[in-house]
Protein backbone atom coordinates (compact mmCIF):
# COMPACT_ATOMS: atom_id res chain seq x y z
CA UNK A 1 0.00 0.00 0.00
CA UNK A 2 0.85 3.34 -0.44
CA UNK A 3 2.69 5.14 2.27
CA UNK A 4 0.06 7.71 2.75
CA UNK A 5 -3.16 8.27 1.27
CA UNK A 6 -4.03 11.17 -0.34
CA UNK A 7 -5.83 13.29 2.10
CA UNK A 8 -9.80 14.05 0.87
CA UNK A 9 -9.99 17.71 2.56
CA UNK A 10 -7.29 20.55 1.85
CA UNK A 11 -4.37 19.93 4.40
CA UNK A 12 -4.90 22.38 7.58
CA UNK A 13 -8.85 22.46 6.74
CA UNK A 14 -10.09 24.12 9.85
CA UNK A 15 -13.28 22.44 11.70
CA UNK A 16 -16.01 24.49 12.03
CA UNK A 17 -19.21 23.65 11.37
CA UNK A 18 -21.08 22.40 14.61
CA UNK A 19 -21.60 18.51 12.71
CA UNK A 20 -17.91 18.68 11.74
CA UNK A 21 -16.83 19.61 16.01
CA UNK A 22 -19.31 17.01 16.71
CA UNK A 23 -18.19 14.37 14.20
CA UNK A 24 -14.38 14.88 15.33
CA UNK A 25 -14.87 14.50 18.70
CA UNK A 26 -16.75 11.44 18.34
CA UNK A 27 -14.31 10.09 16.17
CA UNK A 28 -11.68 11.31 18.77
CA UNK A 29 -13.27 9.14 21.91
CA UNK A 30 -14.01 6.09 19.59
CA UNK A 31 -10.56 6.00 17.97
CA UNK A 32 -8.94 6.40 21.19
CA UNK A 33 -11.15 3.64 22.66
CA UNK A 34 -11.42 1.42 20.49
CA UNK A 35 -8.15 2.03 17.76
CA UNK A 36 -7.97 2.92 14.08
CA UNK A 37 -9.60 -0.26 12.89
CA UNK A 38 -12.54 -1.67 15.11
CA UNK A 39 -14.12 2.24 14.06
CA UNK A 40 -16.57 2.98 11.54
CA UNK A 41 -17.96 5.80 9.71
CA UNK A 42 -21.41 4.08 10.69
CA UNK A 43 -19.88 4.40 14.57
CA UNK A 44 -18.30 8.02 14.17
CA UNK A 45 -21.88 9.26 12.94
CA UNK A 46 -23.88 7.23 15.12
CA UNK A 47 -21.88 8.67 18.35
CA UNK A 48 -22.01 12.31 16.77
CA UNK A 49 -25.99 12.28 16.23
CA UNK A 50 -25.27 12.55 12.36
CA UNK A 51 -26.39 11.29 9.37
CA UNK A 52 -23.83 8.53 7.59
CA UNK A 53 -23.93 10.78 4.72
CA UNK A 54 -23.03 14.18 6.35
CA UNK A 55 -19.81 12.22 7.75
CA UNK A 56 -18.99 11.74 3.98
CA UNK A 57 -19.86 14.97 2.69
CA UNK A 58 -17.75 16.42 5.49
CA UNK A 59 -15.10 14.17 5.23
CA UNK A 60 -15.43 11.83 2.38
CA UNK A 61 -13.22 8.80 3.98
CA UNK A 62 -12.84 7.79 7.75
CA UNK A 63 -8.85 8.22 6.86
CA UNK A 64 -10.25 12.13 6.67
CA UNK A 65 -12.15 11.84 9.65
CA UNK A 66 -8.63 10.67 11.24
CA UNK A 67 -6.44 13.43 9.97
CA UNK A 68 -8.87 16.11 11.50
CA UNK A 69 -9.10 14.67 14.89
CA UNK A 70 -5.51 14.59 14.70
CA UNK A 71 -5.60 18.24 13.15
CA UNK A 72 -8.07 18.88 16.13
CA UNK A 73 -6.36 17.32 19.04
CA UNK A 74 -2.80 19.38 18.86
CA UNK A 75 -4.82 22.70 18.55
CA UNK A 76 -5.13 22.50 22.42
CA UNK A 77 -1.36 22.74 22.72
CA UNK A 78 -0.56 26.18 24.04
CA UNK A 79 -4.08 26.94 25.43
CA UNK A 80 -3.12 26.02 29.03
CA UNK A 81 -0.46 28.80 29.16
CA UNK A 82 0.04 30.43 26.15
CA UNK A 83 3.33 31.83 25.19
CA UNK A 84 1.03 35.67 24.70
CA UNK A 85 0.59 35.91 28.38
CA UNK A 86 4.50 36.40 29.02
CA UNK A 87 5.54 39.98 28.15
CA UNK A 88 8.05 39.84 24.97
CA UNK A 89 10.65 41.41 26.97
CA UNK A 90 10.24 39.15 30.24
CA UNK A 91 13.34 37.13 31.43
CA UNK A 92 14.14 34.33 28.90
CA UNK A 93 13.22 31.62 32.20
CA UNK A 94 9.50 32.82 32.25
CA UNK A 95 9.36 31.94 28.23
CA UNK A 96 10.63 29.02 28.97
CA UNK A 97 8.42 28.00 32.02
CA UNK A 98 5.75 28.87 30.12
CA UNK A 99 6.16 26.40 27.06
CA UNK A 100 7.07 23.86 29.41
CA UNK A 101 3.84 24.60 31.21
CA UNK A 102 1.99 24.34 27.95
CA UNK A 103 3.46 20.95 27.55
CA UNK A 104 2.36 19.67 31.06
CA UNK A 105 -1.13 21.22 30.59
CA UNK A 106 -1.30 20.16 27.13
CA UNK A 107 -1.00 16.19 28.76
CA UNK A 108 -3.08 16.55 31.56
CA UNK A 109 -6.10 18.08 29.83
CA UNK A 110 -6.18 16.21 26.22
CA UNK A 111 -5.71 12.53 27.08
CA UNK A 112 -2.32 12.99 25.37
CA UNK A 113 -0.79 10.04 26.85
CA UNK A 114 -3.74 7.71 25.11
CA UNK A 115 -3.11 10.03 21.75
CA UNK A 116 0.62 9.20 21.27
CA UNK A 117 -0.60 5.55 22.22
CA UNK A 118 -3.06 5.19 19.44
CA UNK A 119 -0.30 6.91 16.80
CA UNK A 120 2.41 4.70 17.89
CA UNK A 121 -0.03 1.32 17.64
CA UNK A 122 -1.49 2.41 14.69
CA UNK A 123 1.15 3.54 12.52
CA UNK A 124 2.61 0.05 12.53
CA UNK A 125 -0.46 -0.90 10.20
CA UNK A 126 -1.13 2.29 8.61
CA UNK A 127 2.34 4.19 8.02
CA UNK A 128 0.79 6.96 6.74
CA UNK A 129 -0.68 7.96 10.22
CA UNK A 130 3.06 8.65 11.96
CA UNK A 131 3.94 11.07 9.65
CA UNK A 132 -0.15 12.63 9.16
CA UNK A 133 0.61 13.40 13.16
CA UNK A 134 3.91 14.59 12.80
CA UNK A 135 2.99 17.30 10.32
CA UNK A 136 -0.23 18.71 12.01
CA UNK A 137 1.29 18.51 15.54
CA UNK A 138 4.66 18.48 16.90
CA UNK A 139 6.44 19.41 13.57
CA UNK A 140 5.05 23.36 13.12
CA UNK A 141 5.54 23.45 16.81
CA UNK A 142 8.62 22.74 16.92
CA UNK A 143 9.42 25.46 14.08
CA UNK A 144 7.88 28.13 15.82
CA UNK A 145 9.31 27.41 18.97
CA UNK A 146 13.32 27.45 17.15
CA UNK A 147 12.06 30.24 15.30
CA UNK A 148 11.63 32.05 18.79
CA UNK A 149 15.08 31.13 20.43
CA UNK A 150 16.50 32.36 16.91
CA UNK A 151 15.52 35.40 17.61
CA UNK A 152 16.11 35.39 21.21
CA UNK A 153 19.54 34.35 20.11
CA UNK A 154 20.09 37.25 17.92
CA UNK A 155 18.95 39.61 20.95
CA UNK A 156 21.40 37.98 22.76
CA UNK A 157 19.17 37.03 25.40
CA UNK A 158 20.37 33.50 24.30
CA UNK A 159 23.71 31.66 23.26
CA UNK A 160 21.60 29.39 20.31
CA UNK A 161 23.49 29.14 17.47
CA UNK A 162 21.31 26.49 16.42
CA UNK A 163 18.07 26.84 17.59
CA UNK A 164 16.55 24.24 15.84
CA UNK A 165 18.30 21.42 18.15
CA UNK A 166 17.91 23.97 20.98
CA UNK A 167 14.37 23.70 20.57
CA UNK A 168 14.06 20.16 20.57
CA UNK A 169 16.64 19.96 23.01
CA UNK A 170 14.16 21.58 25.69
CA UNK A 171 10.73 19.71 24.63
CA UNK A 172 12.71 16.21 25.32
CA UNK A 173 14.01 17.91 29.04
CA UNK A 174 10.71 18.24 29.89
CA UNK A 175 8.96 15.09 28.03
CA UNK A 176 11.00 12.38 28.78
CA UNK A 177 10.06 12.83 32.71
CA UNK A 178 6.24 14.38 32.39
CA UNK A 179 5.27 11.69 29.15
CA UNK A 180 7.30 9.41 27.40
CA UNK A 181 7.66 7.29 30.50
CA UNK A 182 3.38 6.72 31.05
CA UNK A 183 3.34 6.40 27.08
CA UNK A 184 5.50 3.45 27.32
CA UNK A 185 5.38 2.52 30.56
CA UNK A 186 1.39 1.73 30.64
CA UNK A 187 1.19 3.29 34.21
CA UNK A 188 3.20 1.20 35.96
CA UNK A 189 4.77 2.97 38.81
CA UNK A 190 8.25 4.99 38.84
CA UNK A 191 9.89 7.17 40.94
CA UNK A 192 9.65 10.15 39.00
CA UNK A 193 9.60 13.75 40.24
CA UNK A 194 7.62 16.01 40.56
CA UNK A 195 6.48 18.13 37.06
CA UNK A 196 6.97 21.75 38.76
CA UNK A 197 10.72 20.04 39.76
CA UNK A 198 10.98 18.64 36.07
CA UNK A 199 10.59 22.22 34.66
CA UNK A 200 12.85 23.87 36.89
CA UNK A 201 15.69 21.21 36.28
CA UNK A 202 15.48 21.66 32.19
CA UNK A 203 14.93 25.83 32.33
CA UNK A 204 18.34 25.66 34.66
CA UNK A 205 19.66 22.56 32.32
CA UNK A 206 19.23 24.81 29.30
CA UNK A 207 19.77 27.73 30.23
CA UNK A 208 23.21 26.68 31.78
CA UNK A 209 23.68 25.87 28.14
CA UNK A 210 22.12 28.38 25.85
CA UNK A 211 22.39 31.43 28.44
CA UNK A 212 23.78 34.84 26.99
CA UNK A 213 27.47 34.91 27.23
CA UNK A 214 29.15 37.26 29.24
Amino acid sequence: MASEPPPARPKGAAVSTRSEQAIVAAARSLFLERGYEAVSVDDIARIAGVARQTVFNRFKTKDAVFRAMIADHWTNWGKGAAMEQVPYDAPVEQHLRAIANSIAAFQDDTQQIQFQRLVVAESRHHPWIGPAAYRSGKQPRMKALAAHFGQLHKEGRLHCENPDIAAWQFVALVQEFIVWPKVMAADEPRDIPSTKTVIDEAIATFMARYGPRQ
